[in-house]
């Protein structure tokens, strides 16, 4: 289920200045609403994480992070499936 706030899905629990940084704020769609709604694994959420915050944030650092998740892609060695449920991560 997709949904328009990470906020949401931990029923106003969650601190939204602790998941809203000024990095992530420059896009129209927040990295981890787009990662939800998509339902990404973990290595794939982490590439769109790093390619959003690069131009704010920690620049080569956060591209070679970026690379590292697709190299782990490419080579398989972290293939991980996250469950529909939050915080459950199986191994595909």
């Amino acid at each position: 289920m997709a949904t328009d706030s990470i906020k949401d899905l931990f029923n106003d629990k969650v601190d939204p200045s602790k998941i809203d940084p000024e990095h992530y704020n420059k896009h129209p769609i927040q990295p981890i609403n787009f990662i939800i709604a998509n339902k990404l694994n973990f290595c794939e959420g982490n590439v769109i994480k790093y390619i959003c915050r690069y131009k704010h944030k920690n620049g080569i650092e956060d591209l070679k992070k970026a690379k590292q998740y697709i190299d782990f892609l490419i080579d398989g060695g972290l293939w991980l499936k996250t469950d529909t449920s939050i915080g459950k991560i199986a191994a595909k």
